[in-house]
């Protein structure tokens, strides 16, 4: 797995939130747009934060 950005880490991690009990998603990038570039950015930053949190991800609950 790829190293998780810092930023991310350090917003959730001193947030003074709790985080139990929560999934994450993320709004999918357009089919025609995830063709052209190859990837889901926001898939990509919700996985992260889903380590972050140790929460489960809940992909593919939302459609664009």
């Amino acid at each position: 797995m790829k190293e998780i950005d810092p930023l991310i880490e350090s917003y959730f991690r001193n947030s003074g939130e709790d985080w139990g009990d929560v999934y994450v998603s993320h709004i999918p990038l357009h089919f025609k747009k995830m063709k052209e570039r190859g990837f889901d950015q926001a898939l990509l930053m919700a996985r992260q934060v889903a380590t972050v949190l140790g929460a489960p991800m809940a992909a593919g609950l939302l459609r664009r």
